[in-house]
């Protein structure tokens, strides 16, 4: 049932479309093999562009995964005359994503993964920033149920003013912070989570114009957007010139989407800080389920090092004293002081199973009061804090993690936040004294 034939393709753009196989193609366009070698193909006729993407995707799910920043390559074309406003939107953010990596006046020039060419920022990050941001607004296949503060179901109108805004921004965060901006995926800016967070916080600059009536966001130019909007970006310019150089650290290793959000919610309280009538949704609900969060970790982390510590404590002693470990171990006002807080205890405790004894009434900066007594020859190498092995004023400094590890215990259990910063700290306690995967100088010699 075939027709034998020479089939013959008009010499005009766009007369076909290579649904899949363009590496073969493009593999032959420069070869000697070009004008001999045949390639077998199978064409559809006037096949619509959703079934065209449709086809390519069936092929290459069920062969290998296709990237999604090729998919979202094809997409910028297929999908940008799709009757469904949800395709379109799709075609919309890829394209943008695309013109910022490949037009030479953006400042994201040759950073962005296009096609199969690997780059530090993905389209798929700029799409998914585009997406949830307030510049889209919400639509279903066939009708726009929240409008934009850009979209207006004209997708030509939206790009070209998106773009524009999308470079003056960019360029101004690249040129006030030269430093970080130029090390590229080296930096926690221009990277992936960085260009994310930078989008959402300018939707939210939009959001918060339009609400506040300074200037009628829909109908603006790109330019008087973006003039308005410095005023805010000034704001996290000077957020990102004095972040500290641990933070930078931390947000750059930071991974999954939650790093992105917490990109963006960083950047959105640092305008807040300036301007506290810039205060978007869900922004102080998120830094509260944070430090819920922080709180909850430090107090599981605190318990297991103060167990630790009243075990370990008690063995070292005991080793070195005997039975009069208690009464040479520990300083006299310590050990007065534990001796009448079992006291007094124990005279509201009723089962006498659950009496206690003066060792279990010591708090962490006791420890610290032992540790610097018995300091040589008991405590030293097994409580000198990785990395302080050779800082200068002896024993004092030496133990003043305790003083610190006190402090956050108390911030802690009387409901006060814990910051990220003080958590890191007690994780690396944790890691040190119990999980024994930090160990100091005098720890790695005698292994």
């Amino acid at each position: 049932k075939s027709n034998v034939g020479i089939l013959h393709l008009p010499k005009k753009y766009r007369s076909a479309f290579i649904i899949d196989g363009q590496h073969r193609l493009y593999g032959y366009a420069n070869s000697h093999f070009k004008g001999s070698n045949t390639i077998p193909v199978v064409a559809f006729l006037a096949l619509s562009r959703a079934e065209q993407v449709k086809l390519f995707m069936e092929i290459n799910e069920n062969q290998k995964a296709v990237s999604k920043d090729l998919q979202n390559t094809l997409n910028a074309d297929l999908l940008w005359t799709s009757p469904s406003l949800v395709d379109q939107l799709k075609a919309l953010c890829a394209k943008i994503g695309i013109f910022l990596g490949e037009d030479r006046e953006s400042p994201l020039f040759g950073m962005v993964s296009i096609g199969e060419d690997k780059r530090s920022i993905t389209t798929q990050a700029i799409q998914n920033a585009l997406k949830r941001s307030s510049f889209l607004g919400k639509v279903t296949k066939t009708r726009i149920e929240e409008p934009g503060t850009i979209y207006n179901s004209d997708l030509d109108h939206t790009y070209e003013r998106l773009t524009k805004l999308l470079v003056l921004t960019f360029g101004y965060i690249a040129e006030c912070v030269p430093d970080e901006w130029e090390k590229g995926d080296e930096g926690m800016l221009a990277i992936n989570k960085g260009v994310y967070g930078t989008i959402m916080v300018l939707g939210d600059i939009l959001s918060y114009l339009e609400r506040s009536e300074i200037l009628n966001v829909r109908k603006a130019k790109a330019a008087d957007l973006f003039a308005e909007s410095k005023t805010y970006l000034d704001a996290l310019i000077t957020y990102l010139r004095e972040m500290p150089a641990e933070l930078k650290a931390e947000l750059k290793l930071s991974l999954g989407s939650n790093a992105e959000t917490k990109y963006w919610r960083l950047f959105q309280r640092a305008i807040h800080d300036v301007f506290p009538d810039f205060n978007p949704d869900e922004m102080e609900k998120y830094f509260e389920d944070q430090e819920r969060k922080h709180n909850a970790q430090a107090i599981t982390y605190i318990n297991d090092i103060e167990k630790f510590m009243n075990r370990d404590f008690h063995e070292k002693l005991e080793e070195v004293f005997g039975t009069k470990w208690f009464t040479n171990g520990v300083p006299p006002k310590i050990g007065d002081k534990a001796t009448v807080d079992a006291l007094t205890k124990n005279r509201e405790i009723v089962d006498e199973e659950d009496q206690v004894e003066p060792w279990d009434c010591l708090m962490i900066i006791a420890y610290r009061e032992i540790a610097t007594k018995n300091w040589q020859n008991i405590f030293e190498k097994h409580y000198t804090f990785p990395g302080e092995e050779k800082i200068s004023g002896g024993k004092e400094e030496k133990t003043k993690w305790m003083v610190r590890l006190e402090r956050i215990r108390n911030k802690a259990m009387h409901q006060q936040n814990v910051t990220e910063e003080e958590l890191s700290f007690l994780e690396s306690l944790n890691d040190w004294l119990i999980k024994k995967e930090l160990r100091n100088k005098f720890q790695l010699d005698e292994a």
